[in-house]
């Protein structure tokens, strides 16, 4: 898996208080050594996890970012005629 994918992603996980923004991603042994950083507090966090935990965390990342896939036809953003302004 890519664990880099997750550098600059915000994640929500039990690990940490509130949502974080993934700094660091590091291997360490059979582990993962995270830096995190608090997306309201700015304060931040270091954990060891392990691959199962990370691989979690990807998961939920991917299952964020699924691509829109419906019919751009069927999907109308507005009138087709501009707007009249009053006068």
């Amino acid at each position: 898996m890519q664990w880099n994918s997750l550098i600059d992603r915000v994640v929500e996980a039990p690990y940490w208080p509130e949502p974080v923004r993934v700094l660091r991603l590091s291997q360490a042994g059979g582990r993962f050594a995270l830096a995190v950083e608090g997306l309201k507090s700015r304060q931040v966090f270091h954990r060891l996890l392990s691959a199962d935990e990370v691989s979690g965390l990807l998961r939920l990342t991917q299952a964020e970012a699924e691509p829109f896939g419906g019919d751009g036809e069927l999907f109308a953003l507005g009138p087709s005629h501009p707007a009249r302004l009053p006068l």
